[in-house]
């Protein structure tokens, strides 16, 4: 689809980015409670998260290409481990750190938008 929300709401866009780095880690989640528990409630909740961002992925990203999507995805989830990491070193008092781990979340933030030419 040409015409993607992209092009028409920048706020849907970036609430989608968040929205898409919070599924993917609540799949994660998910999968390594199943993991831990045999609990398979948790294969539900992981797939429904998958099917979630793919949903919100699919809105943004403007592109045939499966490289791009698959790409972006992992940048976004970059983007959600970094920004814990350095949310995780901020309440550890190492602003230092923090900073590293915010720079390279900005970093791969940069590199999904130019990939999605946003």
């Amino acid at each position: 689809m040409k015409d993607k929300l992209i092009k028409k709401d920048k706020g849907f866009v970036d609430d989608a980015i968040v929205g898409i780095m919070h599924l993917c880690h609540g799949q994660v989640h998910a999968e390594l409670q199943y993991i831990q528990s045999k609990d398979e409630t948790w294969l539900k909740v992981a797939d429904e998260c998958r099917k979630d961002r793919t949903k919100l992925l699919d809105n943004i990203v403007d592109s045939d290409s499966g490289e791009v999507w698959c790409f972006s995805k992992h940048c976004l989830i970059w983007v959600g481990i970094y920004c814990e990491l350095g949310a995780r070193c901020m309440s550890a008092k190492n602003e230092k750190l923090a900073k590293e781990y915010y720079d390279k979340a900005s970093k791969w933030i940069k590199s999904f938008y130019l990939i999605n030419k946003l």
